[in-house]
């Protein structure tokens, strides 16, 4: 396999593999640290006025950045079932 030097590899955009989301939370800081490379989070971020970008990320053309907010702020949520296809796109439960 040939050798790519960092300047080609930095054009090249990310794979939809690539664009992911790391959130990283720990009990003792009560900071929340995410890195991003998904543009819909990015902009959610950009907006909320608790989190601040702390890394720019930006690979080539594709943006990315790291922020910090609090933690307390960071909530995980399931579909509202008052949604049709909400239940379709949960995840299985294992008995």
């Amino acid at each position: 396999m040939p050798r790519t030097d960092s300047a080609e590899r930095a054009t090249t955009p990310l794979t939809a593999a690539e664009r992911e989301t790391v959130i990283l939370i720990d009990d003792a800081s009560g900071v929340a640290s995410i890195a991003t490379h998904q543009r819909r989070i990015i902009t959610k971020l950009e907006r909320n006025p608790a989190a601040r970008k702390i890394e720019d990320l930006t690979h080539g053309s594709q943006p990315g950045a790291r922020y910090e907010m609090p933690a307390r702020l960071v909530s995980f949520r399931r579909p509202s079932p008052s949604r049709p296809d909400a239940a379709r796109n949960l995840p299985k439960r294992s008995a």
